[in-house]
């Protein structure tokens, strides 16, 4: 959510108002706060937050970022997505 945040403010904002934050912070400032929202309600459910939570190992991020690349999600994300090297970057924080 972090990395597609430039291309998608509104989206972000609308979900973040949607989850209380209130309605007189322009799109920036809401949407800026729509993935600690997010993190914080998967916590709250419990729910596993990391890659390595669900089992995917750290030596498998490469080949997963390359496989990336070849997304149709990934090739017409909102905020473009320039390299295999980019998507292993946000993997590597997501681990």
């Amino acid at each position: 959510m972090e990395y597609s945040l430039p291309g998608t403010v509104p989206q972000q904002a609308r979900m973040a108002r949607a989850m209380g934050v209130p309605a007189d912070l322009s799109d920036a400032e809401a949407a800026a706060r729509a993935p600690r929202l997010v993190a914080d309600l998967v916590r709250k459910l419990d729910l596993p937050s990391r890659l390595r939570d669900v089992g995917v190992s750290e030596a498998d991020l490469p080949l997963i970022a390359a496989d990336a690349m070849e997304d149709f999600e990934v090739l017409n994300a909102p905020h473009p997505v320039r390299s295999a090297d980019e998507v292993l970057a946000i993997l590597k924080r997501a681990f």
